[in-house]
C-alpha cells in the first residue's frame, strides 16, 4: 500500500521541493549559531560561534561540531549520544539520553543533556516536513488556531 500524506503535509512537502526530490538525498548540513533564553534557564554554557550540524534522513542521526568548545564533536542517535575530542576519543557518552532529562521548567542540564537535545532538535529541523510522510510516521491535520487575525493550520504527528 502506498503511503499518501494528508493534504496539509503534502502542501508543505511540495513547497519544499517534493517528496520524490527529497528521497534523492542522504541528508543535509547547516551552519548554525544558537541563542535565546532556554540556555540560561537550563544553565548550560553555549558559545555563540558557528557550528556545523549534519543530519541523515534515512536514520535518526546528527553530528555537531564544534560542540561546547573547539575540537569537540557531538554525535546523536535516539538511543546514544556522545562527545568526542578531535582524535575521535569519546570523552562523555550516554545511552537512552531522553531518560536523563530533568523535565521541570528550571531543571539543570549537563553537556550530554544539551547534546541529546541539540541532536534530536536539529534532526527534526533538518528532516521535517518530509520524514512525516514516511510510513513509520502518523500525521493528521488538527483544528486551525487564530493568531493575529489569521487562521493557522497545524499537524499532529506521531
Amino acid at each position: 500500500m502506498d503511503h499518501q500524506p494528508i493534504l496539509l503535509l503534502k502542501e508543505a512537502i511540495n513547497a519544499h521541493g517534493g517528496l520524490e526530490r527529497w528521497r534523492l538525498f542522504k541528508g543535509v548540513a547547516s551552519t548554525i549559531v544558537t541563542g535565546g533564553g532556554l540556555w540560561d534557564i537550563k544553565r548550560v554554557k553555549l558559545l555563540r560561534t558557528p557550528r556545523r550540524v549534519t543530519s541523515e534522513f534515512r536514520r535518526q542521526w546528527t553530528r555537531e561540531t564544534p560542540f561546547g568548545e573547539p575540537g569537540l564533536t557531538m554525535t546523536w542517535t535516539p538511543l546514544h549520544v556522545e562527545i568526542a575530542d578531535s582524535k575521535g576519543t569519546i570523552i562523555e557518552q550516554r545511552d537512552n539520553g531522553r531518560d536523563s532529562f530533568d523535565r521541570s521548567f528550571d531543571g539543570r542540564w549537563d553537556q550530554l543533556n544539551l547534546a541529546y537535545f541539540n541532536g534530536y532538535a536539529m534532526w527534526i529541523y533538518h528532516a521535517a516536513p518530509w520524514v512525516l510522510a514516511e510510513p513509520s510516521y502518523e500525521a493528521r491535520e488538527i483544528a486551525p488556531i487564530a493568531h493575529e487575525g489569521e487562521s493557522l493550520r497545524g499537524l499532529a504527528a506521531r
